[in-house]
């Protein structure tokens, strides 16, 4: 494996999921050097299928700031095909072809599960990946380890991957068990790069399912909360919907309040900064700031619906004046 590079220290690193913190990240990739961009991605998505160690939220960030990435679902590769997959089916039964690998992405998995049972850590490999794909930033997974999200639910205990792509969101969560603990290997280099950069993003990801595995690992939570000032979150809701995913489901079952507001209420201990979305501001603006400023929270109402490279590229521009 080729030596990882050395890379100078970003300005701006973004706690991601998947496809919404994707959207964010390539804004800002397109916006200023990639170099100064350093990602730290949720891994708590990551599943071992077909024997292959399979990263879903890193993997759809390195295939979107790569161009490779499928332009109507924004997971997988464009173009890909489903040769492998099918002929699995004939092995395994039907239904095994419920969490879809076309036949490009598996050379990924192939490629990241031969490293990792030659000893390599899983921040290297990343590291590979992107150097071999020809992105520019930095891509660091949450840790080195495999620890997986599990939903208890009224149809079992299931890896996350199982509640969202193969039921589809339906089942109703009891507990969410996340893996993280003081005992996880963090990536080097995650502990100068948090402490040095300008500015900590916390993305329009689910914060329950995406950003919350990062959390659960102490060292997150606890350097977030010491470099506060600089911590700015993004809403994942527009005019009271997720624009994709079960956020305000999982808010409601948690008992939270299924807003904007709310979201920024879980993430008030550790975030000095918010963008909410312009269409919420139904009434007085300065009514609307007041109530996040009582919390501790500069807020700031801008468009967050991302559905260009133009809107991305304008959001990121509007955080990093913050």
């Amino acid at each position: 494996m080729e030596k990882m590079q050395d890379n100078q220290t970003p300005k701006y690193v973004i706690f991601s999921g998947g496809i919404g913190g994707a959207k964010l990240i390539e804004g800002f990739y397109e916006s200023v050097d990639p170099r100064e961009i350093a990602v730290i991605s949720n891994t708590g998505d990551d599943i071992i299928q077909f024997g292959l160690r399979i990263c879903p939220d890193i993997d759809i960030v390195i295939y979107t700031l790569s161009n490779m990435v499928n332009k109507k679902h924004l997971w997988g590769l464009e173009g890909d095909t489903f040769s492998c997959l099918n002929m699995l089916k004939t092995f395994y039964g039907a239904g095994a072809d419920w969490f879809h690998i076309g036949d490009k992405d598996f050379a990924t998995h192939i490629y990241r599960t031969e490293m990792l049972k030659k000893g390599y850590k899983l921040s290297n490999v990343i590291q590979n990946i992107i150097d071999k794909l020809k992105v520019k930033c930095q891509i660091f997974p949450m840790a080195e380890e495999y620890i997986p999200t599990r939903l208890e639910t009224d149809l079992g205990t299931l890896h996350f991957e199982e509640y969202f792509v193969k039921y589809q969101t339906r089942p109703k969560i009891r507990k969410i068990i996340y893996g993280g603990s003081n005992d996880v290997m963090i990536p080097e280099k995650i502990d100068s790069t948090l402490s040095q950069c300008e500015k900590i993003i916390i993305a329009p990801s689910n914060p329950f399912l995406s950003i919350q595995p990062i959390l659960e690992i102490p060292f997150y939570k606890e350097i977030l909360k010491k470099n506060k000032k600089k911590v700015i979150a993004v809403t994942p809701i527009i005019k009271g919907r997720a624009v994709k995913g079960p956020t305000i489901s999982n808010m409601k079952s948690m008992g939270l309040e299924p807003t904007s507001w709310g979201v920024a209420k879980y993430y008030q201990e550790f975030i000095s900064k918010y963008v909410f979305d312009e269409s919420e501001v139904m009434a007085d603006l300065d009514i609307i700031i007041e109530k996040y400023r009582k919390c501790g929270i500069e807020a700031f109402p801008y468009d967050t619906l991302m559905n260009s490279i133009k809107k991305k590229k304008m959001l990121a521009t509007f955080i990093a004046r913050l």
